[in-house]
C-alpha cells in the first residue's frame, strides 16, 4: 500500500556560474550546523514576515 505524501519537495537548479555560490553556501551551513531545507525555510519565513510589516505601514 503506497504511503500518502503529506509534504512537498522542490528542487533548485544552479547554473555553472552559480556553483561557487552553492559551494560557499555548503561551507556556511556545515559550519553553522544547519541543513539546506531548514535554512531555506528560515529565510522564507523571515522574508515573508518582513514583507508583512512593510505592507502594514503603508
Amino acid at each position: 500500500m503506497p504511503s500518502i505524501q503529506s509534504g512537498k519537495n522542490i528542487s533548485i537548479h544552479f547554473t555553472e556560474d552559480e556553483i561557487p555560490l552553492l559551494d560557499e553556501f555548503e561551507q556556511y551551513r556545515k559550519q553553522n550546523y544547519i541543513n539546506r531545507s531548514g535554512w531555506v525555510k528560515q529565510h522564507m519565513k523571515k522574508a515573508l514576515t518582513e514583507n508583512k510589516r512593510r505592507l502594514a505601514f503603508r
